[in-house]
């Protein structure tokens, strides 16, 4: 003979477990809720019918397109005959000459130029000793490197007394507003 298993003195009692809504044949489900005493008035319920005018987006019985919407209508266009100079200035022969950029790019130059000017020591031309360095750096990035060249190319050709003598390279972390991989070139002249 089998005993039916019940809960343990020392285990808690579990609630017992909701059963689905039934269903009945017609398709209406009955839900435990339903025959809350509290919740019957909601059953009583029918929303406000809604109203609808003319000025609505409903076309019922409105031929006209809603106010919203202009009709097409060709707008005309203003004919405005071609400037000439005006009057009391006579067209001269040439242009004004284009006023020099005062925006500059950030460039390795910048606030740094002349100090070429203020070494003592003169270029030695044996090919052996430099007496100079000049430091360059740019991105690690194609176009970067490119620029790079351009200026060190610009450069050597500013100063054809310098003669170069040793060139090194690192890669190191440059720090700006941002900390991003640089290739630093000291040309030693």
């Amino acid at each position: 003979m089998r005993q039916k298993k019940g809960p343990k003195p020392d285990e808690p009692r579990r609630p017992a477990p909701v059963s689905p809504p039934e269903i009945d044949p017609c398709g209406e489900s009955h839900h435990p809720l339903d025959d809350d005493e509290e919740l019957a008035h909601i059953g009583e319920f029918t929303p406000p019918p809604i109203e609808v005018s003319p000025d609505s987006d409903s076309k019922a019985g409105y031929d006209a397109p809603p106010p919203m919407v202009k009709p097409d209508e060709p707008v005309p266009v203003e004919q405005v005959p071609p400037l000439g100079p005006l009057s009391g200035q006579q067209p001269t022969a040439a242009p004004a000459p284009v006023p020099a950029r005062k925006i500059r790019t950030f460039e390795q130059r910048l606030g740094r130029g002349g100090h070429e000017t203020m070494w003592k020591r003169r270029p030695n031309l044996t090919g052996t000793g430099a007496i100079h360095v000049k430091s360059f750096h740019c991105k690690l990035t194609g176009d970067s490197l490119e620029y790079l060249d351009n200026q060190i190319n610009e450069w050597l050709d500013d100063h054809p007394e310098y003669e170069v003598k040793m060139v090194t390279t690192s890669i190191g972390e440059w720090t700006g507003k941002l900390k991003e991989p640089a290739l630093i070139v000291n040309v030693w002249v």
